[in-house]
């Protein structure tokens, strides 16, 4: 996350305001706001939102300097919200929510909803394109999903946690601007938020995501394999393993990892690690280990450093320094 002297997203400003009309304005064509209230008309008004899209997923953060009301009527998108600062409540089709301190709601296609938050409210949440979760959803299990995915209300602790956990990773890297990781790492990272939110809300197919799953032959493991070390510098997703394989994510991953003792993500991983000291070992003139993180596709320096070191037993910049040293 941003640090406290700066607003999560703030470099994507979509406005700052103390009207609260120009804000209704734009809030309903991104979150289907039907109407905006101030109950306490006295109270001065301001408020910040902030908005960036990442392919399927609408990443936003707004704060309320006064206490609003806010309904939202038909949304034809899924949606999450996470209270990080002041509290308030959201009522989904008849269910409470409280929003603060890390919890917040969520709601489908078609729900209505009334937020009800308190002066101070600062929230971070989620736009889920439909088409997009349900495309994630048929690669989980393995099959078109032939019902729409309607959530119930309930939630996964610990699942929600680690959601949260990620979308607050997801907006660091955004507030780091031109230092952000590369546009496909972040498609990837958007993609895997839409798993996350998966797990998180309980629904109509989650117990089939639950559910023990079948095992993939071993001509699948080997396709993906292959598939994998082919493919190592393109975006690798759920979807894309699921299609070459012709089994569910699902499956596919389970058998994965029993048959090569770690999940095919892992893999992908280890062979992007061997990419990257393969350029390190035999650099040109321009190769930096800067360089090599971003074309092998991984997400944080400091990150890969440690890894890499915890597989060949030295750090990138010791195997660079003696690549060029050959080259002398």
């Amino acid at each position: 996350m941003a640090s406290s002297s700066r607003d999560p997203l703030e470099i994507y400003n979509v406005l700052r305001t103390r009207n609260p009309d120009e804000l209704h304005e734009r809030l309903s064509p991104l979150y289907a706001v039907s109407s905006f209230d101030l109950p306490r008309r006295k109270v001065g008004f301001d408020a910040t939102l902030n908005h960036c899209r990442l392919e399927d997923v609408g990443v936003s953060f707004a704060r309320y300097g006064a206490p609003v009301r806010i309904r939202l009527v038909n949304t034809d998108f899924f949606t999450q919200g996470f209270g990080i600062r002041g509290s308030g409540e959201a009522t989904s089709d008849g269910k409470v929510f409280k929003v603060g301190g890390g919890r917040g709601g969520s709601a489908g296609p078609g729900a209505t909803a009334q937020l009800d938050y308190r002066a101070g409210l600062e929230h971070i949440f989620l736009r889920i394109d439909p088409a997009a979760l349900h495309r994630k959803l048929s690669a989980l299990l393995g099959n078109p999903s032939s019902r729409p995915l309607t959530l119930d209300g309930h939630y996964d602790p610990s699942a929600l946690a680690g959601q949260l956990r990620l979308l607050r990773f997801v907006i660091s890297e955004l507030d780091r601007g031109a230092e952000a990781l590369p546009a496909v790492c972040l498609a990837e990272l958007s993609q895997s938020l839409i798993v996350a939110y998966l797990y998180a809300n309980q629904h109509n197919y989650s117990e089939s995501l639950n559910a023990k799953s079948l095992s993939a032959a071993p001509w699948q493991v080997l396709r993906a394999m292959e598939f994998i070390e082919a493919n190592w510098d393109r975006p690798l997703s759920i979807e894309t393993l699921a299609e070459i394989t012709g089994v569910s994510a699902r499956s596919l991953f389970a058998t994965f990892r029993k048959a090569r003792g770690c999940s095919p993500m892992a893999f992908v991983r280890h062979v992007r690690l061997r990419r990257a000291r393969e350029f390190l070992s035999e650099p040109g003139a321009d190769t930096t280990v800067s360089a090599v993180v971003s074309a092998c596709r991984f997400s944080n320096p400091g990150h890969f450093s440690k890894l890499y070191f915890d597989c060949f037993g030295e750090l990138p910049s010791e195997t660079l320094s003696r690549g060029r040293r050959r080259k002398l």
